[in-house]
């Protein structure tokens, strides 16, 4: 997605932009549909300009208890500082793009793909009781049950059970 400094400059309030997931730079990310839809408002300030924003769309995860697809509507804010000074380290500011005065046009792909791939959960879940596969089977527990026995295992952590931490 490509954003005119003339737009930029204009202060942009909440402004809708929709942008092909197919131009977004490849992160693993299965978008179920083709527009990603971001809101984005601009101020100028002294050294370039301040945008921010929110991006939504909706994607697919897996499970990683029952590993069923399952979908994601997103929404995920961002803000970052478009600057023509380059010695901006010290300030503190979290996030700089360098926007020289000699370019006419900034492409914030990277920055949306790695915003949307950083939502991403680390242990995605379809639902939070989701209770998995059964692991002698492999049938879906959340679906139907089956008749399988879990074993107690002889684990060498069984002895710290048999502690008693009351003292008396």
């Amino acid at each position: 997605m490509k954003l005119i400094r003339s737009q930029i400059a204009s202060e942009l309030n909440n402004r809708l932009f929709e942008i092909s997931a197919k131009v977004l730079p490849e992160r693993g990310i299965i978008f179920l549909e083709d527009t990603i839809q971001c809101t984005i408002s601009s101020k100028n300030i002294e050294y370039g300009f301040s945008i921010w924003g929110k991006i939504h769309g909706l994607n697919e995860y897996v499970c990683i208890r029952c590993l069923k697809p399952y979908l994601n509507n997103f929404e995920v804010t961002f803000k970052v500082i478009l600057s023509h000074k380059k010695d901006l380290k010290n300030q503190n500011i979290n996030e700089i793009l360098f926007f020289p005065l000699n370019k006419e046009k900034i492409n914030l792909g990277e920055l949306i793909a790695d915003k949307i791939s950083l939502d991403e959960p680390m242990n995605p879940l379809c639902k939070i009781n989701c209770k998995g596969l059964c692991p002698q089977c492999g049938i879906n527990i959340n679906k139907s049950s089956c008749d399988c026995k879990t074993e107690d295992s002889d684990s060498t952590w069984d002895k710290l059970k048999k502690i008693n931490f009351d003292l008396k």
